[in-house]
């Protein structure tokens, strides 16, 4: 019999997907500490800047240190990574 196909309508839940999400929780602190200090409340300008991070393009990336450990691990070379907090 095999494995079912997806018809597009029903979706299976074994079906591998080709979509990746996103999500950084730093992310979301940063851009809530600024939205209170612009009084911004906009979907425009979450969205952005989520598209912006999800890009490799992060507004916050000279502050962030996740931005910093995930640029490192990218490179061929090994790179000592500072454990500051």
């Amino acid at each position: 019999m095999g494995t079912p196909k997806s018809n597009g309508i029903v979706e299976l839940v074994d079906e591998k997907s080709s979509d990746r999400g996103f999500f950084c929780i730093k992310l979301v602190g940063y851009i809530t500490e600024e939205m209170n200090r612009i009084s911004e409340s906009s979907f425009d300008f979450w969205h952005q800047r989520f598209m912006e991070a999800k890009g490799g393009a992060c507004a916050y990336r000279n502050i962030c240190p996740n931005y910093a450990r995930t640029v490192a691990m990218r490179r061929k070379e090994p790179v000592q990574l500072s454990l500051n907090f």
